[in-house]
């Protein structure tokens, strides 16, 4: 199973040397979030995306920086994938789906700094 991850994440845009970390805790995985279900049209798509992206960069930064630690990546048109430790990529994909449905950046952003305070 670990080894799958480590491939899929290899798959997704990660170095070697991220998609490596999966093996080295058991605590740490790969989750990928698929958005395209999210969309009506590939437009809504687009700026769903261009939401959870941010100017730059700088939300998918900010994801990551709020956990301390994991990795985001963006792949394709539609997904975005995690590496980290489990409570991180839940929070993760809990912020980016916040943003995804909508909710202002300040809100999923401070959703992920609150929960990365409880850990």
């Amino acid at each position: 199973m670990k080894a799958t991850e480590v491939v899929n994440a290899v798959a997704r845009v990660f170095s070697p040397e991220k998609a490596f970390r999966i093996f080295d805790d058991e605590q740490i995985t790969l989750d990928i979030i698929n958005l395209s279900k999210v969309a009506d049209t590939p437009k809504e798509l687009k700026r769903i995306m261009g939401r959870v992206i941010g100017k730059e960069g700088k939300t998918r930064e900010a994801l990551e920086k709020s956990q301390q630690a994991p990795n985001v990546s963006v792949y394709g048109q539609d997904c975005f994938s995690t590496i980290g430790y489990i409570d991180q990529v839940q929070t993760v994909r809990t912020a980016i789906e916040m943003l995804a449905e909508g909710a202002k950046h300040a809100c999923g952003l401070q959703f992920s700094l609150k929960e990365n305070g409880k850990n």
